[in-house]
């Protein structure tokens, strides 16, 4: 035994010791990397250097265990040759760093090769970027292959134990991402360790050839091809820790012989422990597209047993999650929250240093929060001013358009307590990296002690026990938002871990528009009489609407963004049931926590924070036949001039006037007494300073003491 170790040894030695580096480029050992082949030796290295102005042709390795490498930005250039780059059976092979690119059929090709290694390299504009058939203990690792008919494909036609490692691999913008092919009897075996398949025109992955193929996927993402992965019927796959979301057609097709998930995000699911259909929230700004976003439900999701490199709980995906990537809205109000921060523990760091990070910068903005704020208009209201981890803050960007904040440093201890104050606004942040429910993130005893949870786009409040406020869903904390709690007493909060649940997501009003603020009133509406069919309600101060929702059952959740300067306005609410007439209720039942009465009342901007009332289709404000108005419109659609007709039963005050849907008046066509009988009014698309107004929906409506009545008309330039 120790001779064959001594011998092997010495092999090794006289193996290294002939084993030479030659250099090629300008003034180097070699002026074409071709001639430096020619001359090497089995197991020599080549090193390349790029010309100034010109780039290399294709090359053949003749069958030599050589390392080629780039040394600097190398481009080979095949042309018009069949192959750029041709490793036919070079075993022991090495090609890394380069730009490989031309009109031909491969730019790499692998044919009958042992332990061949392609590396670091960009392939683009041939046919194939890289091909492999027959070869065993073959690794692809780091490369970028784009704008081909078939980035890779890996073949099996003969008696070969072939088998290919796939690892960090990005592949995009081709007919089809990754192709497996197999028409020989032996099983074919495919393992990725982490591959970005995406946009490309057909599948991402598609498995050809009549035998079996196994294929062992983890740590991947394929999004934005038409199929995730095409499966032929002799396959079986394996995937773990990977995101397939956001293919035009299927995340899977074909019928595989066996295919297990786990850990994985799926789009419309698939059955497997740790599996989720969330949408992923992949980042698409340049430089960070497919990334993961706050409030992914892959991040921290992946397999359980193990760790990213900073510690944390494994993701799905392609990227994992060292630094957060925070999504913000323009024209907006962003509750948010910095989870992570560059300190020690939760030591404060400077802001405007923090949010000039955003991509790209507002022109305006306001960070808020209790009883301060800093202000940014080109110049920082206070450059000393500074955020914790901790803290909950609302971000009002003034301008329109999407934006991300990445952040970088540690995220806040899981285990880190707060003090919530009795009397106060306690504006605070969440930092477990997983979305929860209410009753999963606070335990039962603290949460006994809260009255009130206020969020971004719901609100929970406790009487008697018993928790309202946020419709027909349970509400979520989500990480990196922020939140503002309310208590009966001073207590200490620490997060709790009761499991994952869905982010809540209500559905947006597609009628009704308002503009958002960044402070709201929650008002819950328990019920309509006769309101089987509506599909929005909407709420107005002043004309202008302020709030609406879907109704998709009751309670219904509408978040009215009032105007609390004007509390002497009243608030009214319009229903919208699909037809062109609309029906407005000042007055509601309105519910008395102290009494436990409902009362009939006209309601006020800002009563009360949360509000919890009930409609009456049937009350003396709705638009109803009790009192019949004619009003309709000709044409409609209309492009310069449409003639409004009405009819009114008596002599009466009245007013028309044309409104936005936003409920924001565009110009009053008449105004003052109106005789009984037929009237017609034109509008010739202009607003009250005769300009003309957009293409659009609007509403012209007709107002009398205390009746209300509404039509849609189109206006098309």
């Amino acid at each position: 035994m120790k001779k064959i170790v001594f011998m092997t040894m010495l092999i090794l030695s006289i193996t290294l010791a002939y084993t030479a580096t030659y250099t090629v480029g300008p003034n180097h050992d070699f002026e074409t990397i071709q001639d430096a082949i020619d001359y090497a030796s089995n197991g020599d290295n080549i090193s390349v250097f790029p010309y100034p102005f010109d780039d290399y042709d294709a090359i053949d390795f003749l069958t030599k265990q050589l390392n080629i490498y780039a040394n600097g930005n190398v481009t080979i250039d095949g042309g018009v040759s069949s192959i750029v780059v041709d490793m036919d059976e070079a075993d022991y092979a090495t090609i890394d760093g380069f730009n490989i690119t031309g009109s031909g059929d491969y730019g790499v090709y692998v044919n009958d090769t042992n332990s061949v290694d392609v590396e670091d390299n960009e392939i683009e504009n041939v046919d194939t970027g890289v091909y492999v058939k027959n070869s065993v203990a073959f690794d692809l690792e780091n490369n970028e292959i784009h704008d081909t008919e078939t980035g890779i494909h890996i073949d099996k036609t003969g008696y070969v134990s072939n088998s290919a490692n796939l690892d960090w691999n990005k592949v995009y913008d081709n007919d089809v991402g990754l192709q497996i092919d197999n028409s020989y009897y032996s099983t074919h075996s495919v393992t990725i360790s982490g591959i970005l398949i995406y946009d490309n025109t057909y599948e991402g992955i598609s498995f050809g050839g009549t035998q079996a193929i196994t294929l062992n996927m983890y740590h991947s993402t394929i999004t934005g091809n038409d199929d995730g992965i095409e499966f032929q019927s002799n396959s079986t796959a394996t995937i773990i820790n990977s995101n397939i979301y956001g293919n035009t057609s299927d995340s899977f097709t074909g019928s595989p012989i066996s295919l297990t998930v786990t850990y994985s995000c799926i789009e419309d699911g698939y059955s497997g422990t740790g599996n989720t259909d969330e949408d992923p929230y992949f980042c698409m700004d340049t430089g960070y597209e497919y990334r993961l976003m706050e409030g992914s439900p892959c991040i921290d999701g992946g397999d359980p047993y193990e760790q990213d490199s900073d510690g944390t709980r494994l993701d799905m995906g392609y990227y994992k999650t060292l630094f957060d990537i925070k999504p913000l809205e323009g024209d907006h109000s962003n509750w948010v929250s910095f989870p992570r921060l560059d300190r020690d523990d939760n030591d404060p760091v400077n802001a405007p240093e923090l949010l000039e990070e955003m991509i790209p910068m507002p022109d305006d903005l306001t960070l808020q929060e209790y009883l301060s704020q800093l202000t940014y208009d080109g110049t920082w209201s206070n450059e000393d001013y500074e955020v914790a981890s901790s803290k909950g803050y609302i971000l009002d960007i003034e301008d329109n358009g999407d934006f991300i904040l990445p952040e970088e440093g540690s995220r806040l201890a899981e285990d880190w307590t707060i003090t919530l104050y009795e009397g106060i606004e306690n504006w605070i942040g969440y930092w477990l990296p997983l979305t929860q429910a209410l009753e999963d993130a606070i335990d039962k005893d603290t949460l006994d002690y809260i009255t009130s949870i206020e969020a971004e786009n719901w609100y929970a409040y406790q009487e008697d026990g018993k928790w309202m406020g946020w419709g027909t869903e349970d509400p979520t904390f989500v990480y990196g938002k922020g939140y503002i709690i309310e208590v009966e007493e001073d207590i200490t909060l620490a997060w709790e871990k009761g499991g994952r649940s869905k982010r809540f997501i209500p559905e947006k009003a597609e009628y009704f528009t308002f503009d958002d603020k960044s402070r709201y009133e929650m008002i819950d509406i328990e019920s309509v009489e006769g309101g089987e069919n509506l599909l929005e309600i909407g709420v107005f101060q002043d004309e202008v609407c302020v709030g609406a929702s879907k109704v998709d059952g009751f309670p219904i959740h509408i978040m009215a963004y009032t105007d609390a300067v004007n509390r002497s306005d009243e608030l009214s609410f319009v229903l919208y049931s699909g037809r062109s007439e609309l029906q407005t209720i000042k007055t509601v039942l309105k519910y008395n926590f102290k009494t436990g009465e409902y009362e009939r009342t006209i309601m006020h901007p800002f009563e009360s924070k949360f509000s919890l009332i009930k409609l009456e289709s049937n009350g003396d404000d709705l638009t109803d036949d009790s009192y019949p108005i004619k009003l309709a419109n000709y044409p409609n659609p209309f492009t310069g001039l449409t003639t409004i007709s009405l009819s009114l039963p008596e002599d009466s005050k009245a007013e028309l006037s044309i409104y936005n849907l936003k409920g924001q008046k565009v110009k009053t066509l008449s105004s003052g007494d109106m005789s009984k009988g037929d009237q017609q009014i034109t509008w010739d698309g202009t607003n009250d300073n005769s300009k003309p107004v957009s293409s659009g929906i609007y509403m012209y409506r007709l107002d009398i003491p205390n009746k209300s009545v509404s039509r849609k008309l189109l206006l098309m330039r």
